[in-house]
């Protein structure tokens, strides 16, 4: 397919930039969280050393004129508290972080789809677009257009192809989904799909897929400290593989 141009020097500009605009999304995202890991373990700790009982209700702050009634309550004690501090309250960081990022990632992937949409195709207007970036996960079809029909092609300095690094992404927004609607499990159709993109990534014998690691046990998610750390390393060199992809890229 032919490519009409328009003002195509600005949004090439603009295309460049994503990876850095959205790396600084992602770190924010880590900061967030990382703070509020320590916010949990300096509240662990306190509890810890306390020895006077304590009672405390997750609503006491709540203004009168924001309450319900009747009210839902927690109160935990010294040793509830102890408790919920611990694991349970940093798999909830673990999980909010995973879905914030992949939501930051996906973002990111829409932005270059629609982006070089407009390259492509000047003229549609913002509903058709809308349509086609909504579709971008169905058959490969990212993946498809950005090397069928952009030409983007596998920067010479990295081992993985692009689509080993979206086999790899793919399983995050898996793990992402079976958090949000499937209390933790992946769906059996899924992991089938995520087996056959499992069986490219023997061509990088030193590389491992989310499911070779301890927060995934069959198909269930288990978030935990760990995992905001692996992933944390992957997101940002995700990113950093598409700058180097986009800084080799020339348009015909």
């Amino acid at each position: 397919m032919s490519w009409r141009w328009v003002d195509a020097e600005n949004i090439e500009g603009q295309i460049r930039e994503l990876p850095s605009k959205y790396m600084a999304f992602a770190i924010e995202r880590y900061t967030n969280t990382a703070l509020l890991l320590n916010a949990n373990q300096v509240a662990r700790r306190h509890y810890q050393s306390r020895d006077d009982p304590v009672n405390l209700s997750t609503t006491m702050n709540i203004p009168p004129d924001l309450r319900l009634d009747p009210e839902i309550d927690r109160v935990k004690d010294r040793a509830g508290l102890i408790e919920h501090y611990g694991d349970p309250a940093i798999q909830g960081i673990a999980s909010d972080y995973l879905v914030s990022t992949v939501a930051t990632l996906d973002a990111f992937c829409e932005d270059i789809y629609r982006l070089f949409v407009t390259l492509k195709a000047p003229d549609m207007d913002s509903t058709e677009a809308d349509k086609l970036v909504r579709s971008i996960w169905w058959r490969d079809t990212f993946r498809r257009f950005l090397e069928d029909e952009v030409g983007l092609r596998k920067p010479a300095n990295r081992l993985s192809s692009i689509q080993l690094v979206l086999d790899r992404y793919q399983e995050w927004r898996a793990a992402r989904h079976a958090i949000l609607h499937g209390r933790g499990q992946v769906r059996p159709a899924t992991m089938s799909r995520l087996a056959r993109a499992r069986k490219r990534l023997q061509a990088i014998p030193s590389a491992v897929t989310i499911f070779d690691l301890g927060f995934v046990s069959g198909s269930d998610i288990r978030p935990d400290y760990w995992m905001i750390l692996v992933l944390r390393k992957w997101s940002y060199e995700f990113l950093g593989y598409w700058n180097d992809v986009l800084k080799d890229w020339r348009p015909d």
